[in-house]
């Protein structure tokens, strides 16, 4: 017991993103993490505590924009970056995207009606908000509230059998169990909840992980599985039932991390970008001097919180 309050307290976690060279589809049979290129950071990054997760990937003539979560250190929450990846080039160096003012990541992104649109993740607004851009380097205009007064996690969007369709789980009544639906005849609404209210509580496979797809006429969506650790693995949920009333899912493939990579102690996402596929890995890394000094910030905020709820303060 002592050991883990010990490993808790002075490790942390840190995200990478990579590329994977073969189709979203291939996990379904081969759900292999072992051929994964991924980014290599500069010295300058590594020491700034580098953090990158929740990857999307626009096509963009010779390269492939990629909108992911990064990690400001002063804040202590995400902020959103891109980096142009190629073939031939590999990782460009990262662009801020969107104001920083709030927390933001999973940058869910796709292609629709001429435009790519986007929904990212920033739950402490209760809302769900959607962007827009002429390209994928953007600059991303928002568009519309497609849900209010809700704490949406990890939005994800698509299009299947005639409607739109998003998923996404409650940042405050269980993030990682509590998946939720909605719908509506176009992506900018308006969009309705789904009847069941959760339609679906369950660790293994409940909150959003990446692009849902189709192979042979059904429909997948990726999910976290954070039964053992947070972001633990991906299982990938076949669709059986979909409709205005009722919802059912399978999960029919789980994509572990690879124990001999350099990130063996997570993943949870996975998205498809043309014939390649996106995803994210974890390892805990030795970091009391950063740990330690966001325990002594966070409890700074909170004597301050607690110093202006006094009474005749």
């Amino acid at each position: 017991m002592r050991r883990g309050f010990v490993d808790r307290l002075l490790r942390m976690d840190e995200w990478s993103i990579g590329m994977v060279d073969r189709p979203i589809s291939t996990f379904l049979t081969r759900p292999s993490l072992s051929d994964v290129e991924w980014l290599t950071v500069t010295a300058a990054e590594r020491r700034a505590g580098p953090f990158a997760a929740d990857p999307f990937g626009l096509p963009a003539k010779d390269r492939i924009e990629v909108l992911y979560e990064g990690f400001d250190r002063n804040r202590w929450a995400g902020r959103l970056e891109r980096r142009a990846w190629s073939a031939t080039g590999g990782w460009g160096r990262p662009v801020p995207i969107l104001p920083a003012a709030h927390h933001r990541s999973y940058p869910y992104a796709f292609h629709a009606d001429g435009a790519v649109w986007c929904t990212p993740e920033q739950a402490s607004m209760r809302s769900v908000t959607l962007y827009r851009a002429p390209t994928a380097a953007g600059p991303w205009e928002p568009q519309a509230t497609l849900i209010s007064d809700f704490p949406a996690l990890d939005p994800t969007i698509t299009r299947w059998d005639g409607r739109w369709w998003l998923w996404c789980t409650d940042a405050e009544r269980g993030p990682q169990t509590r998946l939720h639906l909605w719908w509506a005849p176009h992506v900018l609404g308006p969009w309705t909840a789904h009847g069941e209210g959760p339609v679906k509580v369950d660790v293994g496979s409940a909150r959003p992980a990446g692009t849902p797809f189709v192979v042979d006429g059904r429909l997948f969506r990726p999910a976290q599985d954070s039964s053992t650790t947070y972001g633990g693995r991906v299982a990938i949920c076949r669709i059986d039932e979909m409709d205005e009333r009722r919802y059912r899912e399978s999960v029919v493939a789980l994509i572990e991390p690879d124990p001999a990579g350099p990130f063996p102690d997570g993943v949870h996402t996975l998205s498809a970008v043309g014939d390649r596929t996106l995803v994210d890995g974890k390892r805990r890394r030795w970091a009391p001097r950063t740990r330690l000094g966001h325990l002594a910030r966070r409890e700074s905020r909170r004597l301050a919180s607690a110093a202006g709820r006094r009474p005749g303060r």
